[in-house]
C-alpha cells in the first residue's frame, strides 16, 4: 500500500499532519520531499554561499581568511 502523508519533523521524529491507517509498530519506508517553503529557504542559502564567488573570491571564506583580511 502506498500513501502520501504530510508530516512535520521534530526532535528526530516524523509527526503526521493527518491520521495514518497503519497498525502500531508497523515498519515503513519513507521518501522525504521537502515542501516548497523549505526549498525556497535552501535556494536562498545557496545564493548567499555563492555571493563571495560572484564578488571575485577564489575560495570559500572561513574564519582564518576573514582574520587575515582584517590584519
Amino acid at each position: 500500500m502506498t500513501q502520501t502523508i504530510e508530516a512535520i519533523y521534530e526532535q528526530g521524529v516524523f509527526k503526521p499532519l493527518q491520521p495514518v491507517e497503519l497498525a502500531e509498530h508497523r515498519k515503513v519506508v519513507l521518501t522525504v520531499e521537502t515542501s516548497g517553503e523549505e526549498s525556497d529557504a535552501d535556494a536562498e542559502l545557496l545564493q548567499l554561499l555563492d555571493e563571495p564567488f560572484e564578488l571575485g573570491a577564489k575560495e570559500p571564506l572561513n574564519r582564518r581568511a576573514i582574520y587575515d583580511e582584517t590584519r
